[in-house]
């Protein structure tokens, strides 16, 4: 008897399968509970302390470092504008518009991460100077919502603690619903790009005799 092999159906490679829109839903769920619930990334970066917490449709910002330098080589740094780009991580561009006096008018165009949201924004904003204690910031534009602080430096003998005190009423109610975790891991971020900044220009005694031959 004859046998006819029936030929093999050959079937083309299938390319790999997406995850369903309900596993990504789940995913999305999963980054924003945790934010929510306090869960941060990142926010232990050296000295650096910050405490973030909302007031109705407004979020309270404290922050506090300390670095071995004076007072007035701490507020060098700190009102070096057009500069600060190069130092402080998503600072775009810093532009002094007008100086009058102790009193001047500072643009700024920033990008953040917070959380799964890229934000932009776009500022004007009203600066006060009054060395080498205190540095005061009054919003007069902000495409993100109102932001106002003040930034305090008071002496330690050899060393200088910073204060950074501030409040921010998001114009969008999902910034505010993120939660303060990613809030207070952005800010940590800025103020020890600072921290680093003002050692990185006055380095410890110590360390420059370390360094010498």
């Amino acid at each position: 008897m004859l046998l006819v092999q029936r030929p093999t159906k050959i079937c083309p490679p299938q390319p790999p399968r997406r995850p369903s829109s309900n596993i990504w839903h789940s995913l999305s769920f999963v980054v924003l509970s945790l934010m929510l619930t306090g869960y941060s990334w990142g926010t232990e970066l050296g000295s650096v302390k910050v405490e973030v917490s909302r007031q109705e449709q407004t979020l309270q910002i404290r922050g506090r470092y300390q670095v071995a330098a004076n007072p007035d080589q701490v507020f060098a740094v700190l009102t070096d504008y057009e500069r600060m780009q190069q130092f402080v991580p998503g600072l775009l561009s810093s532009k002094v518009l007008a100086r009058e006096g102790k009193v001047l008018r500072l643009q700024q165009q920033s990008r953040h991460q917070l959380g799964p949201f890229s934000v932009v924004a776009d500022s004007i904003s009203r600066i006060e100077l009054r060395a080498p204690e205190e540095i005061l910031c009054q919003s007069l534009q902000n495409s993100q919502g109102e932001f106002n602080s003040s930034t305090r430096i008071q002496g330690l003998g050899e060393r200088s603690e910073v204060i950074f005190e501030a409040s921010w009423r998001p114009t969008n109610s999902v910034l505010l619903n993120l939660g303060s975790s990613a809030v207070r891991a952005r800010v940590q971020e800025q103020l020890a790009s600072m921290q680093q900044e003002i050692q990185r220009r006055y380095p410890p005694l110590s360390q420059l005799q370390a360094k010498a031959p």
